[in-house]
């Protein structure tokens, strides 16, 4: 528990908010769309990381959520459609196909609008940009690329205020400690 706690400790301060930590990325992705209220409004750009993509559609499917994929996400693309928003779904810049998103001008306008706004901050890393700086609620990274380094564990960030205490808890948030050791020694 204590090195779990260390590396969700070091993790926040690389993103500049805190970490839970879930066991794979689709873990921390459905707990993000368990926040979201029933019928929320998603928008997300063309091509995100495919199990993102698979779990949009397939909650949409259900009726659980509208879903809006968009070529790009940009201030003149977004600002017709930006009403009624419940969380805007960013990776920037994508894998493999490079999109690259103005971080703090859509950001802005999804605030603006009231929506969450969540950053896959995989392929740029903390060391290359920082979204929760920008206003982002949610920053995720898979584990398996960049900041990892190996294929062992995923995490997600989050600031404080968004979520419940032991959202992690409820949500598929487990560690073992190989899992930990790898984080630890990156």
């Amino acid at each position: 528990a204590v090195l779990h706690l260390e590396l969700r400790r070091r993790y926040g301060e690389l993103e500049h908010g805190h970490c839970v930590s879930f066991a794979s990325g689709l873990a921390a992705v459905s707990a993000v769309l368990d926040e979201l209220p029933l019928g929320a409004r998603v928008i997300g750009q063309r091509a995100p990381y495919y199990g993102v993509a698979a779990l949009l559609r397939e909650r949409a499917e259900r009726g659980l959520l509208t879903y809006e994929p968009h070529d790009t996400l940009t201030v003149e693309a977004l600002t017709p459609t930006i009403d009624g928003l419940g969380l805007l779904w960013i990776e920037s810049p994508t894998n493999p196909m490079l999109d690259v998103v103005d971080l703090p001008a859509v950001i802005g306008l999804a605030k603006k609008a009231g929506a969450w706004v969540i950053v896959d901050n995989t392929f740029a890393s903390p060391m290359g940009q920082n979204p929760i700086d920008h206003g982002a609620d949610l920053v995720m990274h898979s584990g398996t690329k960049i900041i990892g380094g190996h294929s062992v564990w995923n995490s997600i960030r989050r600031t404080h205020e968004l979520a419940p205490g032991n959202w992690g808890a409820h949500a598929g948030s487990a560690r073992i400690a190989a899992d930990l050791y790898l984080g630890d020694t990156t």
